[in-house]
């Protein structure tokens, strides 16, 4: 009886794990192919993090000089900056803007045609550039923003066509919309997680079935 009770309990057991590693082997799918979709978009948005990345030093750099940020409509001269030969991002600060010349255009402008609750804006004290571009052929876009605090947002993904700062509403929350640049790793890293949880499972089934397989070769001995 406490034969047959152990067998039972054994083989409930290696059916749990089992199901646990088909369960993994289906996540790990399911992520991997999501996260790889999403790699040459994250590739194509890296000019605007960059960019901006580079005009928020330069801007930390001017205000040690003369204490103050750049603002105005000639901030990228006053800065010195460039986006290069073949900038794809339309790129937005305070009233100067810098038009891409690659890729598809650009038509966005603060002052007549600008569809976002949230501006790029400059002061003295503070600043707000923006980055566009239009990943593919659809008519969604693709926006990065960073501040005078170096904090970017990923305010609209055109990958996922989704609103994360809520920018074409009327209240924006760009909280929600805050990058964080180790995130895309901890996808990497979670996938990494499930797929040596998948080969100890696999590990813990062939050896538990070999184990199986000896003790009955025995009790038939």
């Amino acid at each position: 009886m406490q034969k047959e009770n152990n067998e039972k309990s054994s083989s409930l057991l290696h059916s749990a794990i089992q199901a646990a590693l088909l369960l993994v082997v289906v996540s790990l799918v399911v992520v991997f192919c999501d996260v790889n979709k999403s790699i040459p978009y994250y590739a194509k948005s890296s000019e605007a993090r960059f960019n901006l990345g580079a005009i928020h030093k330069a801007q930390i750099e001017y205000r040690s000089q003369h204490n103050t940020y750049a603002f105005g409509d000639n901030i990228f001269d006053t800065l010195s900056w460039e986006a290069g030969e073949l900038n794809l991002f339309y790129y937005y600060c305070g009233q100067d803007h810098m038009p891409n010349i690659s890729g598809r255009e650009v038509t966005y402008d603060p002052e007549t045609n600008w569809p976002f609750s949230v501006w790029p804006v400059a002061s003295a004290e503070y600043f707000r550039c923006i980055a566009i571009r239009n990943l593919d052929s659809d008519d969604y876009i693709d926006m990065w923003m960073i501040d005078e605090k170096g904090d970017l947002f990923h305010l609209l993904d055109d990958f996922r066509r989704k609103d994360r700062g809520g920018v074409l509403t009327a209240n924006p929350d760009i909280e929600k919309a805050r990058f964080y640049k180790y995130k895309f790793k901890l996808e990497g890293l979670l996938i990494l997680s499930m797929f040596v949880i998948a080969i100890l499972l696999a590990v813990y089934l062939v050896i538990h079935k070999y184990l199986t397989a000896r003790k009955r070769k025995s009790d038939q001995s």
